[in-house]
């Protein structure tokens, strides 16, 4: 005990802080990816399904530099429980979770049934390419931006960050977001996958609008950045 006292002691909180937030947020990950790996799994009746295995990996490899890379201040944000998130962001939150499982119960259908052919292996290859490209952009987005999250707070102020991809986009998190669920029907093998996939991006670029209208509305140096930063996500729109 007294050597245990004296190892902590040579340790900064703040790296301390920062081991119990990986560990706790590395817990929650592992859990989400256990049950969506599950429904995979039990609904293909297939333990050998390639393709939820390769993204299995693809999902702890992006965790793992997420936690190592990502500054404290984001990953206690993000473990923090909300309770003045706006309305439609929880409504969004209840769609994205519900959509984001349909994914692997079709895909899981797909493969038990085999509605879909067998895609050939460089379509595999390139879709995990672009899945981490996709991660990368997400993860670059994070750094750059300590107040990144993904639900805006009716009595919490939104810092402008103009650097790094904020200097070219005003979404680059929502980009990298929609750059690797894209592939994610490919690596599944699954065209069934990609409906609820066209609905997930669908919603994430209504989401990105009504984000974009209320930092308009409410943060008054969002009007001078919307004007220096003319793309949201694709294309040039000035509001």
């Amino acid at each position: 005990m007294k050597l245990r006292c004296l190892l902590n002691s040579h340790i900064p909180d703040d790296l301390t802080s920062k081991k119990n937030l990986i560990l706790r947020r590395m817990c929650l990950l592992l859990l989400q990816l256990v049950f969506g790996m599950s429904i995979l799994i039990i609904l293909s009746g297939d333990v050998f399904y390639v393709g939820a295995w390769i993204l299995c990996g693809l999902y702890i490899t992006s965790y793992v530099f997420f936690l190592i890379y990502l500054p404290k201040e984001v990953i206690k944000r993000r473990s923090q429980t909300k309770n003045q998130t706006l309305f439609y962001e929880k409504l969004l939150k209840i769609l994205f979770l519900a959509l984001g499982y349909s994914v692997y119960v079709i895909a899981a259908l797909d493969r038990k049934n085999m509605w879909t052919n067998q895609m050939p292996w460089y379509m595999i290859v390139i879709s995990c390419f672009i899945f981490l490209v996709g991660m990368g952009i997400v993860l670059w987005s994070m750094r750059e931006n300590p107040y990144f999250d993904v639900a805006l707070q009716k009595d919490e102020s939104h810092p402008i960050i103009e650097s790094g991809p904020y200097a070219v986009i005003r979404h680059p998190g929502y980009l990298g977001m929609i750059t690797y669920l894209t592939v994610v029907p490919v690596i599944l093998n699954s065209l069934y996958a990609m409906i609820p996939t066209l609905v997930i991006i669908g919603l994430f670029l209504i989401r990105t609008r009504l984000e974009d209208d209320y930092l308009m509305n409410h943060v008054e140096e969002y009007k001078l950045y919307q004007q220096k930063v003319t793309k949201r996500l694709f294309r040039s729109y000035k509001s």
